[in-house]
């Protein structure tokens, strides 16, 4: 697992990478990185990631601002997710940065 700025992120989602965020719903569906995934790093994440990513995906994981991110990506490397980076600082450094989120209407 590996780090990514902001702009390394976005880049990968153009390139076809999937965006997995781990908040929870209520943080998720106030403000969002388009395109991204929710599921929450909760008691059931990997039973919910194993329905819905493959483990030869492309995921950028992101959170609030990286903690849960990185935890939900150990889980996911020892599971057998190998292709998996972090967002460092999470959604807060990517609306630093001036990237686009969608925010809830």
């Amino acid at each position: 697992m590996a780090l990514v700025t902001p702009s390394d992120a976005m880049a990968r989602k153009q390139r076809g990478w999937r965006h997995l965020d781990v908040r929870p719903t209520s943080e998720f569906s106030r403000v969002r990185i388009q395109g991204s995934l929710n599921i929450p790093y909760d008691a059931s994440f990997l039973a919910r990631v194993r329905t819905t990513l493959k483990k030869t995906d492309k995921i950028v994981v992101s959170c609030r601002d990286g903690s849960l991110s990185g935890k939900a990506a150990v889980r996911l490397t020892a599971q057998g997710y190998r292709n998996i980076v972090v967002v460092y600082r999470g959604i807060t450094a990517w609306t630093a940065s001036g990237l686009p989120v969608r925010h809830a209407n």
